[in-house]
């Protein structure tokens, strides 16, 4: 198939499994493009290899922001002709001008599919595209976009996308729930699952339940819910340390956290490593934890990635009942879980954990064999490909 992936910034290593994706079709012989409306300003090849192997960079049109000025100035004159004043309540000419510019590349293109990722102002932007070239338009939305009160997408705009698109494309049953809810039941029959997934040959297993940490990965922001880890820690009566990696706004805050609850000693923020490091820091953890929250925005997390990876590796993963963790976590099962927010049931959990080696080995392993079942790329872009071919029949 040829298809054309619509994107507000790419390759953006933040959105890794996006870039996996894209990969993903092309190993299985697509003819993959990227229209991408900002172009990040260092491209850290390294940290995600495959954006040179498949040349995605190439592979990828950037706006030129002085001609879709020009643009701007053309759509103002098709104003009252425009088709498309549903998505554009505001009349917004940048977005109109936006969507000439993409359609052009469209009708170029002669594109099998049109893909987004995210239902932002660039997805309506694509919708608007695909209908004038008479393309199908999917869209696969992720958590912020459906949640976060300051960034997500009005309610009637999703109405209306989910309406005219081919399919809404969501990553997880919790997700699809709520658009349904937003959009009615008659939505049902459009909104589809696709998994974000990994490569799990990429994760070796390396636990072997010989370290004494606690390993997160994790940005340092408000729904990652590191201030209820720091509690927790504080509630151990163990000699577990923690290893904190990555970076974010919390860092001051966290940090001064764990120095007035005088955890100094125990508590370790890495900020940002290279592999090897992380590789390190795999190695010598007992377990994963990431306890997810939902923040005062109402933004939360899908399913993070970070614990598939973790999953993957053979960690034992203790995370929280947020949005669609509990659907790659099942707890007692393939890791533990609890009520977000809650520093004690966690302090209980990761004691629990820590004191069972049987406990960590059999979650470890039921954790790795539910990723390569469930979250697997390969198996998420055949159910891409499958929802498109039906799409463009």
């Amino acid at each position: 198939m040829r298809i054309l992936y619509v994107l507000g910034r790419f390759p953006n290593v933040s959105n890794t499994f996006i870039i996996s994706e894209v990969a993903g079709l092309i190993r299985k012989g697509h003819d993959v493009n990227v229209i991408s409306l900002e172009k990040p300003e260092g491209i850290d090849v390294a940290a995600h290899p495959e954006v040179a192997v498949h040349d995605l960079v190439s592979r990828t049109t950037y706006i030129d922001r002085a001609a879709l000025i020009r643009t701007v100035g053309r759509s103002i004159a098709a104003m009252l002709k425009n088709p498309y004043d549903e998505l554009w309540s505001d009349g917004d000419l940048h977005k109109r001008a936006l969507t000439e510019r993409i359609g052009k590349a469209v009708r170029k293109g002669e594109y099998d599919v049109i893909h987004t990722h995210f239902a932002k102002d660039f997805a309506k932007v694509a919708l608007a595209a695909a209908v004038d070239a008479g393309v199908p338009f999917t869209f696969t939305t992720h958590a912020f976009d459906l949640y976060d009160e300051e960034k997500k997408m009005p309610d009637e705009d999703l109405r209306t996308m989910v309406e005219r698109c081919a399919k809404a494309i969501t990553i997880s049953e919790y997700n699809r729930d709520h658009i349904i809810s937003v959009c009615g039941q008659s939505a049902a029959e459009r909104v589809e699952i696709v998994h974000c997934g990994i490569e799990p040959d990429k994760f070796p297993a390396i636990y072997r339940g010989g370290g004494n940490s606690v390993l997160t990965v994790s940005r340092l922001v408000e729904k990652k819910g590191i201030d209820v880890l720091v509690r927790a820690a504080g509630r151990l009566d163990t000699d577990l340390r923690f290893d904190i990696v990555g970076g974010g706004p919390l860092h001051g805050p966290l940090t001064k956290q764990v120095k007035e609850s005088e955890l100094t000693d125990r508590i370790t923020f890495h900020g940002s490593v290279d592999d090897e490091t992380l590789l390190n820091l795999y190695d010598e953890a007992l377990m994963f934890v990431l306890p997810c929250v939902t923040a005062s925005n109402a933004d939360r997390d899908g399913i993070p990635v970070v614990l598939m990876e973790a999953m993957a590796s053979g960690l034992p993963v203790i995370s929280t009942d947020v949005s669609g963790i509990p659907e790659l976590i099942v707890d007692g099962e393939t890791g533990l879980t609890v009520h977000e927010g809650d520093d004690n049931a966690l302090a209980d959990a990761m004691t629990r954990l820590a004191g069972d080696g049987g406990l960590r080995d059999r979650l470890g392993s039921a954790g790795r064999a539910k990723v390569a079942a469930e979250f697997n790329i390969d198996d998420s872009v055949d159910r891409l490909i499958g929802i498109w071919e039906d799409a463009a029949r």
